[in-house]
């Protein structure tokens, strides 16, 4: 150094300085991790807890809590084609709605110009407006107790079942009923008071049923006048006039006209609206059967004459049990925002059973759903809550500790916290859906499975390095535990992680969060668990004579449940024979049963799309599920409100995509404008073509639209042929030489002379041209048809557009359920291959062996496929919560195959002939507690009423079940088989690791006897190895 000065003197000191420094550290063992928590566990377990809390606690001061209010918002795709148009057109919608930036109209129009034009259009409208009938819909005319109109699908309503509808004790069952809703506390419940529907400002509206219809059928006054002695007539009068059930409706509307040409074929008795009420509204569509053919049905019903629709031959019978619908006076939305949603069920439901047998209930439609869902999220937590303690207690009744069973709680509780902070802040995602909350049962099962690994390699590592070597306990616990659980863990969090890649929105968001929860699991299982089980070692080493980890709490229980744990281990010593014994048998019959399930996979039925409509809040069972699953296509009144077209936009000067955030479905991104003019000749000529092609085509309804409201082009080129050629030269004459500044100033002076005519028939939907808000510049242009049933081919026209009018896009808001099905059906074909890719890989880096690789695999393959068929026999659907748990499938089933894997090599390593035996001595019981933690916790959330809940409870049973069966008696077999056949097993040897061949041997490989030499065994990771004694004699299994 004295050779050098200044800087460059420096510069080396400093260097020699770090050297000496970092070769101090690699030296020092009290850098090492095992010393650390050896020597300050203390200090591990308060810094975890100090740092848990603090991230724990931050997203809830700096983010807002999770809002449940509308359950069904983030289902739905976003990255798609149709979703990145839809989302586009909704933040133009927003735009227009704010009219901040565009709108519909120009702002140039004075304000007693635009009260003149109104009042003229709005006399005209009047003057042009046919007279209304009082019969509306419906025909009645002369109705005192119910309104004066048709009940529709909005209503609120329960549907009963009657064993005998038309006794007197069934149509008094349904009177006590409305009376209790209508006359007791329920009627506020209801809303009756001040949202319930009245006739004409009047007294309140009387429910639509069986019995109020068969009150005004005999001209009693209500229901509560009925007597036993009605039931005759009514009856015969029901069964009289069955045939004419559809043409009553028709004859009363011309009965109502003037005209009673319709009613001549029908007897006068029978023109009742309350028949018409009856056969085609309060009870099922199939419930009055055609004695005819099909065929016969079908060309009367075709026929345009009434006469023909008269059905002599229906076969009916008064005295059969069906299902009937109470319509209440009150709509479904007047509810949708109750108070107390679950308090109005069950007021209910208390009082329909006490209707005793007559009547019970089976669906029921009030608008509360959602209300409930909310509601049923946090109350069915409580099954959470007792998987939570189920689980607890059997980690209690492993381990004989209530400080590592708590231990093991507060683990998971922290691990949560820590995922909702790094989920809420550092990913600054603020969309947190109601699945996330399906986590915590999750969490718990796999972190049950860390606790049993950890607290049986403890003790195994304990037996190895004696009692007072606690460093290399710690060492070589860690070393053998750790591995194995970041495999489980990593590969459960890779199937979570392979939820990004779906386009839907709460998948997204579940599998980031599920997937960062079960990471952070695992960091708090290495940090926290050995520190807290070096606390619990040194207060036994100081309570007891030695050393030795003592779990066991102080507790009279604890002599009872060793008992039992002794009686069980005789079970297990015979099932550990019968596979060793039967292996090749156990092999060849599971291994049938998995082909069978293989083929019934690509063979028999999959999993199908759901066939209705709607966002299933609980399970089928429920009265709230019933109506949508089952009644709803019963009654042919709702089918009209299904009946809903296809609104089909095309879109110019706008681009399609708008850039939202990912993670956010309420955000719409920002609307980048494309340059777009439609000025010149040219362009006018090929928008007028589009706009007659398109309203010609089969798939379009012109009749649903104006021409004026779909394609403002053609109207607005005619009101200039009208117009008197003045100053401003917009009329007809002068149409074809209009420049780009000349259409748009037309443009602008039509559209505000005809705006009040244009907000009146455009039928609330966004079309026509858009302005610049703040220059009047024609913005973009939106064309919108009805179509009757069509979209594939609807617009391929558009390439033909000259290049002003290029980059219009089309879309339809009817597309957004055929994108989330789309996406649903190709998420697992995406996703499942991805989660298997990575499970072959940690299988290839943690075990190196080809022949253990390949039948872990075949166990997985046919887990993942079992379940599946599984699945398909239960009648699932491909919606959004299946789609997820089978993306899961591949990483949970893979837990126990790994944790016998790894110790099968560890024992064929130690040259062990009986591989069963000592599998089950060392990982056997902290499997099966696996096992039974994830199908108790599973088995806890099938009884809530919740369908994602239950969802998730059957299939967290299902897959522990068939997961443990395949790992036990295949994979198992399986290792036995090879063991006796053959002891080489074809490894992948790293270049970097140098074979020996004469490990345990002081002779040179030439040396050793052909007879004598051990066989070359595949390579084990150190973290699958123990570090001390050997593991035991061939013929000795010591547990």
């Amino acid at each position: 150094l004295r050779n050098f000065t200044g800087n460059t003197r420096r510069l080396l000191y400093l260097k020699l300085f770090f050297k000496a420094s970092f070769a101090h550290v690699n030296k020092c063992p009290c850098f090492s991790y095992s010393r650390l928590i050896h020597r300050h566990p203390v200090l591990f377990v308060l810094i975890t807890c100090m740092i848990s809390c603090i991230l724990a606690v931050l997203p809830l001061v700096l983010a807002p809590l999770p809002d449940f209010s509308d359950p069904t918002i983030g289902f739905a795709t976003r990255g798609t084609t149709i979703s990145r148009r839809l989302d586009t057109l909704e933040k133009l919608r927003q735009e227009v709605r704010n009219a901040e930036i565009f709108s519909r109209f120009p702002d140039s129009l004075d304000v007693k110009e635009q009260i003149t034009l109104k009042k003229r259009h709005s006399s005209n409208d009047r003057r042009k407006r046919p007279k209304q009938d009082k019969f509306n819909e419906n025909g009645d005319t002369n109705i005192t107790m119910f309104c004066s109109y048709s009940p529709s699908s909005m209503n609120s309503m329960v549907v009963f079942h009657l064993e005998n509808p038309f006794s007197y004790k069934s149509l008094s069952a349904l009177c006590k009923f409305e009376h209790r809703l209508y006359n007791t506390p329920l009627r506020h419940g209801l809303h009756l008071s001040s949202a319930g529907e009245r006739s004409n400002g009047g007294p309140l509206c009387q429910p639509w049923h069986l019995a109020s219809i068969a009150a005004q059928l005999v001209y009693k006054e209500n229901c509560a006048d009925l007597e036993p002695a009605d039931q005759p007539f009514l009856v015969e009068l029901i069964e009289k006039c069955i045939p004419y059930r559809r043409v009553i409706a028709h004859c009363l509307k011309s009965s109502a006209r003037g005209s009673g040409k319709t009613c001549e074929s029908i007897p006068e008795n029978c023109r009742r609206f309350e028949l018409h009420m009856l056969y085609n509204v309060l009870v099922p569509k199939d419930l009055f059967q055609s004695a005819q053919s099909n065929a016969t049905t079908t060309l009367k019903m075709k026929n345009d004459s009434l006469s023909n629709l008269i059905d002599e031959s229906v076969i009916f019978n008064a005295n059969q049990s069906f299902e009937t619908l109470m319509i209440l006076s009150v709509s479904r939305r007047a509810l949708q925002f109750h108070d107390d949603p679950i308090g109005l069920y069950n007021s209910i439901l208390f009082e329909v059973e006490s209707l005793s047998n007559e009547a019970t209930m089976v669906a029921i439609r009030l608008g509360i759903e959602e209300a409930m869902f909310k509601m049923s999220l946090f109350r069915d937590l409580i099954y959470n809550v007792l998987a939570v303690i189920i689980i607890l207690l059997i980690i209690f009744c492993f381990t004989r500790s209530v400080m590592y069973t708590a231990a093991c709680f507060l683990c998971i509780i922290m691990s949560l916290g820590v995922a909702n902070f790094l989920y809420t802040i550092v990913f600054n995602v603020r969309f947190f859906p109601f699945i996330n909350l399906l986590t915590l049962i999750m969490v718990i099962g796999i972190g049950a499975d860390d606790a049993f690994i950890l607290h049986q390699a403890w003790k195994m590592a304990e037996k190895e390095d004696g009692e007072n070597s606690s460093e290399d306990v710690i060492r070589n616990t860690l070393s053998h535990a750790s591995t194995a659980m970041f495999v489980t863990s990593a590969t459960t969090a890779a199937a979570f992680f392979s939820n990004l890649l779906s386009p839907i929105v709460v998948l997204r968001c579940f599998g980031l969060f599920a997937g960062i929860a079960i990471l952070c699991n695992y960091v708090f299982t290495i940090l926290w668990l050995p520190a807290v089980i070096v606390l619990l070692r040194r207060y036994n080493c100081k309570r007891d004579s030695g050393c030795k980890l003592n779990l066991s709490s102080r507790l009279f229980t604890m002599n009872t449940i060793r008992e039992y744990g002794n009686k069980l281990a005789s079970p297990s010593r015979l099932l550990v024979k019968f596979i060793s014994e039967f292996d090749l048998m156990l092999m060849l019959i599971v291994s049938g049963v998995g082909l069978a399930a293989a083929l019934a996979f690509f063979v028999g039925p999959s999993l199908q799309l759901p066939h209705i409509d709607h966002f299933q809040y609980f399970k089928v069972s429920h009265p709230t599920e019933r109506w949508p699953f089952e009644q709803k296509k019963r009654f042919a009144f709702t089918e009209k409100a299904a009946d809903m077209p296809m609104i089909m936009t095309v879109v110019w000067g706008l681009r399609e995509e708008s850039s939202p955030k990912q993670f956010e479905p309420t955000d719409y991104g920002q609307l980048e404008i494309l340059p777009f003019t439609l000025g010149n000749n040219v362009s006018v000529q090929w928008m007028m073509q589009f706009c007659s092609r398109i309203a010609a085509q089969p798939f379009t309804n012109s009749l649903k639209l104006s021409s004026t409201a779909s394609c403002f082009l053609p109207s607005f080129i005619s009101a200039l042929q009208h117009e008197n050629c003045g100053s401003d030269r917009c009329c007809g004459d002068y149409v074809d030489s209009f420049n780009s500044s000349q259409f748009e100033r037309c443009l602008r002076k039509t559209m505000i002379e005809y705006r009040p005519f244009l907000e009146h028939s455009d039928s609330g939907l966004l079309m026509g041209p858009l302005f610049e808000r703040r220059t009047n510049r024609l913005a973009m242009v939106i064309v919108t048809y009805i179509s009757t049933y069509n979209f594939s081919y609807a617009f391929n026209e558009l390439e033909t557009a000259p290049e002003e009018l290029k980059g219009a896009w089309f879309v339809s808001e009817n597309l957004k359920i055929f994108d989330l099905q789309l996406a649903l059906t190709t998420i697992s074909k995406v996703s499942l291959p991805i989660a298997i890719a990575i499970t072959v890989v940690v299988l290839l880096l943690t075990t190196r062996n080809v022949l253990v690789i390949t039948m872990a695999m075949m166990t997985i393959i046919a887990v993942i496929l079992t379940l599946s068929v599984c699945l398909v026999l239960l009648e699932w659907q491909l919606n959004v919560i299946e789609s997820t748990t089978l993306t899961l499938a591949t990483g949970l089933s893979f837990d126990y195959t790994l944790h016998y894997a790894a110790t099968y090599l560890l024992v064929r390593r130690a040259g062990s002939r009986k591989p069963v035996e000592e599998i089950f001595c060392k990982v056997g019981s902290p499997v099966f507690m696996s096992m039974l933690t994830t199908a108790v916790g599973g088995l806890c959330m099938t009884f809530s009423s919740v369908y994602a809940y239950y969802q998730v409870g059957v299939f967290m049973l299902l897959l522990a079940s068939i997961s443990w069966g395949y790992a036990t008696f295949l994979f198992l077999p399986m290792c036995s088989v090879v063991c006796r056949l053959s002891s080489k097993l074809p490894s992948i040897h790293w270049p970097w690791k140098r074979r020996s061949h004469t490990q345990g041997s002081t002779l040179p490989p030439a040396a050793v006897p052909q007879s004598e030499a051990p066989s070359p065994l595949p390579e084990l990771p150190p973290s699958f190895a123990f570090t001390g004694k050997a593991v035991a004699d061939n013929n000795i299994i010591s547990c």
